[in-house]
């Protein structure tokens, strides 16, 4: 798991000379790696000791294993902008791409690599859990009302 250095230092912090710390919770050991991706990337995650990253210049993601270098290019994030252009309600602050593609920055992810089949094809999947995009609740409805709803 890549661990916060806190006081305000996060990955790709010029104090921290491109280096990210890493916990391994069966060892119980910290692994700092040399990771200058971080100049140009953002980290949205980190499921399963892999870095899932999003690349600044076009909302690409990356799928990164840092103690390898091995890389996985996959769609960009700006691939589900129609999408949330149909849940997010119509907000003056949200109307601009780039006001939107913040809401990329709180993720959360779940990846799943299979080992190489016939070919030598390995099948990456990736779920991305976007958080608070479009939060409803009818302004109509109180609690109790809700309530009974969500149980029928």
């Amino acid at each position: 798991m890549m661990f916060p250095e806190g006081h305000g230092l996060h990955p790709g912090h010029a104090k921290l000379h491109d280096g990210v710390r890493f916990f391994n919770r069966d060892t119980g050991a910290f692994v700092t790696v040399h990771l200058p991706i971080f100049k140009d990337h953002a980290a949205l995650d980190n499921p399963d000791g892999l870095l899932l990253l999003q690349r600044d210049a076009d909302t690409a993601v990356v799928l990164l294993n840092p103690f390898t270098g091995d890389v996985a290019e996959l769609p960009p994030l700006r691939s589900l902008l129609p999408q949330l252009y149909q849940l997010t309600p119509p907000q003056p602050r949200l109307s601009d791409e780039a006001n939107l593609l913040a809401y990329f920055r709180t993720v959360c992810a779940a990846i799943s690599v299979s080992p190489p089949v016939t070919g030598g094809t390995t099948i990456i999947t990736v779920l991305v859990a976007l958080e608070n995009i479009c939060p409803h609740r009818r302004p109509d409805l109180d609690a109790i009302e809700l309530e009974r709803q969500i149980r029928e």
